[in-house]
């Protein structure tokens, strides 16, 4: 079992990071005026910093409320689907700046296609007629803004399971991200059991509930917690301000090193009980 204390100093620690995150810099940038490729990562800070910092109080919590679990994780999951697409994204583009932004240009085409294609599919009914008249007309007017890509790239190229795929191959030689995206792949696919009902779900949600089953899921937690801030902290790099500098991202990795430190401290100390 994982001790209260080892929940609350955990907890608090992630608090103080995404805290620090929001404070000093998300209240900086001009959300209105950023323009692509900046507005895809100031989205994704955005997205960690907000979920991160949710999930700092409910694991404050999951050692008393167990049900917890599960919020916990399709939060994590959520996340690491952006994080993995993020780091694909760029990964895909090789540090060429007209390349992420081709990238991106074809996941934001791709996505108001889908959202206007689930939307006709219930034109005919008369709930989706006549009380979502304004979501139609935004849909319309970003279908106007997002033309279609001048690229022969298509949106199949940066779904997950295309980006773990292609992250695994890109790092086969690099032996530490490779066993990090290896993980996160175990992870995301698992994870994915708690949002999609079937065979597997029940043995998953019941693993709160086993006391011997705590640790490995908490482990779970900070190895994927780590993963979403280490995208974020690399994001952050993105907006160089006065404040946010090399000095601010070394104390910012500095806190996510101690952060999993203590995760790992008190996994440690309940496999010794």
């Amino acid at each position: 079992m994982i001790s209260k204390k080892g929940y609350s100093e955990y907890s608090l620690k992630l608090e103080t990071i995404t805290k620090v995150v929001h404070s000093t810099c998300v209240d900086l940038f001009e959300k209105d005026n950023i323009i692509e490729p900046k507005r895809y990562l100031f989205n994704n800070i955005l997205n960690n910093t907000n979920n991160l910092n949710t999930l700092s109080y409910l694991l404050m919590e999951a050692k008393d409320r167990r049900h917890f679990a599960t919020s916990i994780v399709l939060i994590l999951r959520n996340l690491l689907t952006q994080n993995i697409q993020c780091i694909h994204l760029m990964a895909k583009a090789d540090e060429d700046d007209e390349k992420f932004l081709n990238n991106i240009e074809v996941v934001n085409y791709d996505h108001v296609q889908r959202l206007e294609s689930n939307y006709k599919s219930f034109l005919g009914h008369h709930y989706y007629r006549h009380k979502h008249k304004k979501i139609h007309e935004e849909i319309r007017r970003l279908n106007e803004k997002y033309k279609k890509p001048d690229t022969k790239i298509s949106p199949k190229e940066f779904t997950t399971i295309k980006a773990i795929k292609d992250l695994l191959e890109m790092h086969k030689n690099d032996e530490g991200f490779y066993n990090i995206i290896g993980r996160m792949a175990d992870s995301w696919i698992l994870f994915s059991k708690y949002e999609h009902a079937g065979e597997f779900s029940f043995k998953l949600t019941m693993r709160a509930f086993k006391d011997e089953e705590i640790p490995k899921l908490f482990e779970s937690y900070i190895h994927a917690i780590d993963f979403n801030l280490v995208v974020l902290i690399a994001n952050l790099g993105s907006f160089p301000t006065d404040i946010i500098n090399d000095q601010f991202i070394s104390e910012l990795t500095k806190l996510r090193l101690e952060l999993q430190e203590i995760g790992i401290k008190y996994i440690e100390e309940s496999e010794k009980k």
